[in-house]
């Protein structure tokens, strides 16, 4: 699908925030990523997003938990650069206690 025909289809606006961007500051973001090793898929690889969800959402998979979680944050209003960061938090702790354990 050209850029032309996904624009059409998402009327303008990103993927995942689904807010109105302006044509010059949408992006392609690979639906496959392909930093994961993923080869072009016959075209239809790609959906379009502003800069802060393609930069945020990076070479997460869809379908991943991660991914999933982030897009719920974005859905519910979160700046796609915060929609994961629970997660990462989350990780922090969990890695401080196990060095404490360890200690």
């Amino acid at each position: 699908m050209s850029f032309d025909a996904q624009l059409r289809l998402q009327a303008g606006r990103c993927q995942w925030c689904q807010r109105l961007i302006p044509v010059a500051l949408l992006t392609r973001d690979h639906l496959h990523p392909r930093k994961n090793g993923q080869r072009e898929r016959g075209g239809n690889d790609f959906v379009l997003s502003c800069e802060p969800c393609n930069a945020a959402r990076s070479a997460w998979t869809i379908g991943s938990t991660r991914f999933l979680r982030w897009v719920r944050g974005v859905i519910n209003g979160k700046a796609p650069a915060d929609a994961a960061r629970p997660i990462r938090d989350r990780r922090r702790r969990q890695t401080a206690a196990r060095l404490k354990r360890m200690a």
